[in-house]
């Protein structure tokens, strides 16, 4: 939200904005590191993750979170989608920009939030990202994107989490690895069976010309 902030004020933009918090946010956690030693907290764990120390409350809160998104979606939906697509059309045709750029930010900070006991802080961005990307090579719409990407994620969280489990292996790790596997798949069939489409097609005009 910072971010956003920053990069709407005038002269500034979204690169001088992720400059300035990254630099601000790495000086504070530094000071922080070492104004509070020694720091009861794992470090660690909020860098690789690890699903398998989630609790009770853990679950109830990705309940809500979950919840909370999907009623947002509904009641959002459609101005959400205007935004990301065209961002100047929306503005033009009435909508209040600002409100939906708020709401995004939020639902994405929540989601980080959310994530972040499972992969970390550095891999949530990529199980978040992976799936939508690998949503999008499979739908022909928006929605079908909406309802593929957390199935893509479920199926790569599950794969993750017992593979990390049998090899003995950090389970965040494996869960990402997994979601870039899924996508390298989906990537691979999509552009084969554009390949094929391509092919027929090609011979099918052949054949008619002859």
């Amino acid at each position: 939200m910072k971010l956003d902030i920053i990069s709407k004020v005038k002269g500034q933009g979204p690169n001088t904005a992720a400059g300035v918090l990254l630099t601000v946010g790495f000086a504070l956690g530094f000071l922080l590191l070492k104004l509070f030693q020694p720091i009861p907290l794992k470090v660690n764990s909020f860098i690789s993750g690890n699903i398998l120390t989630a609790n009770s409350l853990d679950i109830q809160v990705t309940s809500i979170a979950l919840i909370a998104c999907i009623i947002t979606l509904l009641a959002y939906g459609k101005q959400i989608i205007f935004a990301c697509l065209d961002e100047t059309c929306m503005q033009a045709s009435g909508y209040n920009l600002r409100k939906t750029d708020f709401i995004i930010l939020i639902m994405i900070t929540v989601t980080v939030v959310i994530v972040m006991p499972a992969v970390g802080s550095v891999l949530s961005i990529s199980l978040i990202v992976g799936p939508a990307s690998t949503a999008i090579k499979l739908s022909s719409s928006i929605w079908q994107t909406v309802i593929f990407a957390p199935i893509l994620g479920i199926i790569a969280g599950t794969l993750g989490l017992y593979s990390s489990i049998y090899l003995g292996l950090s389970s965040g790790g494996m869960i990402t690895v997994f979601s870039a596997i899924v996508y390298i798949v989906c990537v691979i069939i999509y552009h084969a069976k554009n390949m094929i489409i391509k092919f027929i097609q090609a011979k099918r005009d052949v054949t008619q010309m002859a």
